[in-house]
């Protein structure tokens, strides 16, 4: 075996490490992102159906 010394074009274990840690926490705030956006949208529906906005009950609209 031959210990050869990482090319120039390599990132470090160090930089590799927060490269993980970024792509991690992006797919974290998307998540967060999303469950945000649903909370907002059932809080607008809410509010929507305390003003008087009818609500349809079962397949038909019973």
């Amino acid at each position: 075996m031959s210990n050869r010394r990482k090319g120039p074009d390599e990132p470090s274990s160090k930089r590799k490490g927060k490269a993980g840690i970024f792509v991690a926490a992006a797919i974290i705030a998307i998540i967060v992102a999303i469950f945000v956006g649903y909370n907002v949208s059932h809080v607008n529906e809410m509010d929507n159906e305390k003003t008087g906005v009818a609500q349809r009950k079962g397949l038909n609209g019973d």
